[in-house]
């Protein structure tokens, strides 16, 4: 009897064990790869990263003029422009006066002197507007402008400010192929409301609702699609077709969703079988599937991820890696809105299930770490921390280590992999296990979407960026 006993508890003490293990981590057996920050930039007047992006725009110390880089220090665009700002879709929009406190953006756009630019510092109009929409990839619209009320406008600045649209101009922006940018056609008020982008084709819609559709060459195509975002691939006879040109895209689909993404035009493709049950896949605008049939239905598309949702628990499918992540099992999946990534944070993803938070490895699917989320505490990427007046708490989400520096945390972008904080009256850049990789400065530091992270000296701004040792 002894024996038997001294064996359940035997198995009791390990079970239990194990469970320890999942809440607290191991430090050993997760430690993260030996870094440092290294200088890849410097010589600015000004550096600001790009919310979501690799980008920086940087301001020459010796033109003060504008251009863009990205975080490993490579210049993109040219130092050239007096105001330069990022808009999407590797568009950014230029004035040839410089833009301040003393001449705020306001006036460029009353005065219509705003240019749409390539990422390369290509010219793509001329310095002639007041406001930019950029649809996709492949169209943009610049607006002409003219003072409005709150009553008749199309465009509000601030909450003082309102605009009415003059013209229109739509825009094809070229492609990495070598297709130029181009002016491809123009719409007075009366003929334009709204815009959607559908990939190479744009849906224009009128004052009076009628919807025609543009291919970059000019042509225009009536549609009966009552609105400028309803598809322009559509579902004839179980099969997705171009409805412009008529080409069978895939056979075998009861619906299609066009859904837009950093990445491109993607369709949602559906399957319904004869007892009703309903399929979903990915598929590119070649009829490729990029994710196969699941019975979960899809959530959102950002970027490389599928949020897919069954049984109302969710999981999450990398279109990258083609495989799926996490399995539908969790009430929650992290987003991380201030990085680039907005699911893995050095190769791990978080989830909430029954009320705890999992952190888990994105290459393997196991969970490193279970904890439950308190009032008050926060997360940045998953950097699970609380801020109050005098003291910052934190904890690493790989392994649960603990750190209370005293002082301010200073910014909050990133994968929460790095923090930029205020030590009584210094500034210092750690990492979530405690880690000092920038000592004391009297200038902040400020750490950009990607785990970069901009120095102030005294002969410029520098960008830094992490290395292996």
């Amino acid at each position: 009897m002894r024996d038997k006993f001294e064996t359940k508890l035997v198995k009791k003490w390990a079970c239990l064990a194990l469970a320890v293990l999942l809440v607290c981590g191991s430090g050993t057996a997760l430690a993260e790869p030996s870094e440092t920050l290294k200088k890849v930039a410097g010589g600015f007047q000004s550096l600001s990263a790009v919310p979501n992006t690799h980008y920086l725009l940087a301001k020459s110390s010796k033109s003060s003029s504008w251009g863009l880089i990205d975080s490993a220090g490579k210049q993109l665009c040219p130092y050239k422009f007096p105001y330069l700002s990022y808009l999407s879709y590797g568009c950014l929009q230029a004035s040839r006066y410089e833009v301040s406190k003393k001449h705020p953006l306001l006036n460029e756009r009353s005065a219509n002197r705003l240019a749409l630019v390539a990422l390369d510092g290509t010219m793509i109009s001329d310095y002639a507007y007041g406001y930019f929409q950029i649809y996709n990839e492949y169209w943009a619209g610049a607006w002409v402008l003219e003072p409005g009320t709150e009553e008749d406008s199309d465009y509000q600045a601030d909450k003082a400010h309102f605009f009415r649209l003059v013209r229109c101009d739509l825009f094809f922006l070229g492609t990495p192929e070598g297709e130029a940018p181009r002016l491809v056609s123009s719409f007075a008020r009366d003929e334009f409301l709204k815009a959607s982008g559908h990939g190479r084709y744009l849906s224009v819609q009128d004052r009076q609702e009628r919807v025609t559709i543009l291919e970059p060459d000019g042509t225009a195509h009536e549609t009966q699609n009552k609105k400028a975002a309803d598809g322009v691939y559509q579902i004839r006879y179980l099969t997705i077709v171009n409805s412009l040109t008529d080409e069978m895209i895939a056979e075998g689909y009861s619906g299609v969703k066009e859904v837009q993404t950093a990445n491109g035009l993607l369709l949602v493709g559906t399957r319904t079988d004869y007892s009703g049950a309903k399929t979903n896949s990915i598929l590119d605008l070649a009829g490729q599937e990029l994710m196969a049939e699941t019975y979960a239905s899809v959530s959102a598309i950002s970027g490389d991820y599928v949020l897919l949702k069954k049984d109302e628990l969710f999981g999450l499918y990398s279109l990258k890696e083609n495989r799926e992540l996490l399995p539908c099992d969790y009430d929650e999946i992290l987003l991380n809105k201030n990085g680039v990534d907005p699911y893995v944070s050095r190769g791990y993803l978080g989830a909430v299930k029954d009320g705890e938070c999992h952190i888990i490895s994105a290459a393997t699917g196991e969970t490193v770490r279970i904890f439950v989320r308190k009032a008050k505490w926060e997360m940045l990427g998953l950097l699970y921390y609380r801020q109050t007046k005098s003291q910052l708490h934190y904890y690493s989400p790989v392994d649960g280590h603990h750190e209370d520096p005293l002082g301010a945390l200073e910014s909050k972008q990133g994968s929460g992999y790095l923090l930029a904080v205020k030590i009584e009256g210094r500034h210092y850049v750690v990492n979530w296990q405690g880690k000092t990789l920038m000592k004391g400065s009297r200038d902040a530091y400020a750490v950009t979407p990607d785990d970069s992270v901009i120095v102030k000296t005294d002969s410029g701004y520098e960008l830094y960026r992490l290395v292996s040792k």
